[in-house]
């Protein structure tokens, strides 16, 4: 089976461990082809397992704001749904307003829903700037339903631009978490191949300073891939 990624802290822990037992047995420092040291292997890998643990937080705080995001944004789409139907009537009063916002799907990419419900807030503003003298018929300012459990709820523009707010929030709050995930799994990736590359040199290291028949030659630690 190859070797997993999370798995190189602890077999690297093994390689460090039978190091010691040949510095031991020689009674000199070991050293790889490339002249790394135990010292700094051993370095190595305490970062690395430092850069996994970030990596758990880093995903943990992704799948919050991702939560955070989805719940913004199933708040925000009723209002959405509810504001067209409730502003369709309104349009044609409103000066140079050729058609409603497009109501789109919520798996639409943010900004392109972000600006369409943004349209749509900005069609309601001028709906209640509208004369209320020669909109006799238009309650204003202009306000939806929306039902909350047996109740229903009278829901105004800026009710309707704070949950905009809070969607855009969310939607760039997740940005930057993806962002530090993807930066993290790179440090991580990064440092997984320098110490796999030194792990791969210790074998013929190991065996270049033990005699034939040394017992330790036969517990020196290899990598299975990955």
């Amino acid at each position: 089976m190859p070797t997993s990624i999370l798995d190189y802290a602890p077999i690297t822990e093994k390689f460090l461990a039978h190091w010691l037992q040949v510095e031991a047995k020689t009674g000199k420092p070991l050293l790889l082809k490339d002249d790394t040291s135990h010292a700094e292997l051993a370095a190595l890998k305490s970062r690395l397992s430092t850069v996994q643990l970030e990596n758990i937080a880093q995903e943990n705080t992704r799948q919050i704001a991702q939560e955070a995001r989805d719940h913004a944004l199933a708040k925000l789409h009723p209002l959405f749904k509810q504001a067209r139907t409730s502003l369709k009537g309104q349009v044609a009063r409103v000066p140079g307003a050729k058609a409603i916002p497009t109501l789109l799907p919520t798996g639409t990419d943010p900004q392109k829903y972000l600006q369409a419900a943004r349209d749509l807030a900005d069609l309601w503003g001028r709906v209640n700037a509208l004369d209320p003298r020669k909109n006799v018929g238009v309650a204003l300012p202009l306000t939806i339903p929306i039902l909350s459990g047996e109740a229903t709820l009278s829901v105004s523009d800026a009710q309707y631009i704070a949950a905009i707010d809070d969607y855009a929030l969310a939607v760039q709050a997740l940005v930057m978490a993806r962002s530090a995930e993807e930066l993290g799994k790179g440090v991580r990736d990064g440092l997984h191949k320098q110490v796999k590359a030194k792990l791969l040199l210790y074998p013929a290291a190991a065996r270049g300073v033990l005699a034939e028949g040394d017992p330790l030659r036969a517990t020196i630690p290899t990598l299975t891939g990955g």
